[in-house]
C-alpha cells in the first residue's frame, strides 16, 4: 500500500513538472522576442531553400541572362522634367520569344529616373512624374494586396538629388500640402513600425507622422502631430470607441490599434507624459502586465525611423517596404 502511494505521489510530481514546463513554453511563445526568432529562423530556411533552388537551376539562368544579353536593347528618354528625365529601357521581345521557346512572356522594361550626373531611381514598373511646386514628385507601384508604394521628392535646384523618400504599403502614400495654419507645407506620413506586431496586417497600428518642410530641410511638426492626437483622443473619449476585444494577441486579448498609434503619436511628438495618462486611462483594469506591455510598446516605438527625429535624412534602419532594403531578419 505504501509503495503504491509512493508511485502515485512520484506520478503527480512528474505530472505536475510536465505541466509547469507547457506553461513556461506556452509564456514564452507569447513572448515578442520568441516570435522574432521563428520568424528569423524561418526566414533562413526561406532564403536556403531559394539558393538550393537557383544553384539547381543555375545553369538554366545563366542561359536566360545570355540570351538577354544577346538581344538588343534600347534606352529612350520618355519625359524630361526641370533637369531630370525618365528613361525607359526595352529588351526586343521578338528576340526574346525567338531564343526562350516562349518561356519569358514579356521583355523587360526598367523604368530610370536620371539627374545630370547619375542614375537616381532604377525600378520593374511603372514611375509617374508630378510637379507639385516645391519638389519633383516621383510614385510609383510595385503591384500586391499590401505591398508597395513608393514615393520620391526631388530637388529643384542644385545639387540635384533625392531630397525626401518613403516606402509605404498600398494605398497609404505620403500627402503633400497645408495641414495647419502656418505658412509651410507639411508632408502626411504613415509609419509602418508596427506592422504586424501583435497582430495581421490588418489589424496593425499605423501611427501619423507630419513632417514640415522650411529652411530647405523636412523637420518633425511636433506641434502639428499632439493636435492631431489631440482630436483623436477626444473622438474617443466623445464617443468610447476604444475596445479591448478577446483574441490571441496579448493576454488573451487583441491590442486596439487606436491605443498603439495615439500612444506612440504623443511620444513622438515629446508627450510621454500624455501618453502615459492616455494609456492608463484606457487599459482595462482586469488586464494583466499592463507595465510589460507599456515596456515592450516602447522598445518597439524605439526602431521607427522616425523616433527623436529632427530634421529629416536618409537612415540606415531597414525599411520593410523598399525594394532595394537590406535587412539582417
Amino acid at each position: 500500500m505504501l509503495f503504491l502511494d509512493f508511485f502515485s505521489f512520484s506520478k503527480n510530481q512528474n505530472l505536475e513538472r510536465t505541466i509547469l514546463g507547457l506553461e513556461e513554453t506556452i509564456k514564452e511563445q507569447r513572448t515578442e522576442f520568441y516570435q522574432q526568432e521563428k520568424i528569423k529562423e524561418l526566414n533562413a530556411q526561406h532564403w536556403a531553400q531559394i539558393d538550393r533552388i537557383k544553384d539547381g537551376h543555375a545553369p538554366y539562368y545563366e542561359i536566360v541572362n545570355e540570351m538577354k544579353e544577346s538581344c538588343t536593347s534600347k534606352e529612350e528618354v520618355v519625359k524630361t522634367f526641370g533637369v531630370y528625365t525618365l528613361n525607359q529601357t526595352i529588351t526586343d521581345q521578338d528576340c526574346l520569344l525567338e531564343l526562350t521557346g516562349d518561356r519569358i512572356s514579356s521583355a523587360p522594361t526598367v523604368n530610370i529616373i536620371k539627374s545630370p550626373t547619375e542614375s537616381l531611381l532604377n525600378r520593374g514598373w511603372e514611375l509617374q512624374v508630378t510637379d507639385i511646386g516645391e519638389f519633383f514628385h516621383i510614385y510609383g507601384y510595385s503591384r500586391g494586396a499590401w505591398c508597395c508604394e513608393e514615393d520620391h521628392f526631388l530637388s529643384k535646384k542644385a545639387p540635384y538629388e533625392i531630397v525626401f523618400e518613403e516606402h509605404s504599403y498600398a494605398g497609404a502614400g505620403v500627402l503633400w500640402r497645408h495641414f495647419d495654419t502656418d505658412p509651410s507645407k507639411e508632408i502626411r506620413i504613415i509609419d509602418t513600425n508596427f506592422i504586424q506586431w501583435l497582430g495581421s496586417t490588418a489589424s496593425s497600428a499605423f501611427p501619423v507622422i507630419y513632417l514640415e518642410y522650411s529652411s530647405d530641410s523636412f523637420k518633425l511638426d511636433k506641434d502639428l502631430m499632439y493636435s492631431e492626437a489631440s482630436k483623436k483622443i477626444n473622438n474617443i473619449t466623445k464617443f468610447d470607441s476604444i475596445k479591448f476585444i478577446r483574441g490571441d494577441h496579448w493576454e488573451g486579448h487583441d491590442i486596439p490599434s487606436e491605443l498603439i498609434e495615439i500612444s506612440s503619436e504623443l511620444i513622438i511628438s515629446g508627450r510621454e507624459e500624455e501618453a502615459r495618462k492616455f494609456f492608463d486611462d484606457v487599459w482595462p483594469k482586469d488586464l494583466r502586465n499592463k507595465e510589460l506591455f507599456w515596456q515592450k510598446f516602447k522598445e518597439k516605438l524605439a526602431r521607427s525611423k522616425y523616433w527623436e527625429l529632427e530634421v529629416w535624412e536618409t537612415t540606415e534602419n531597414c525599411d520593410w517596404f523598399d525594394p532595394n532594403r537590406e535587412c539582417n531578419d
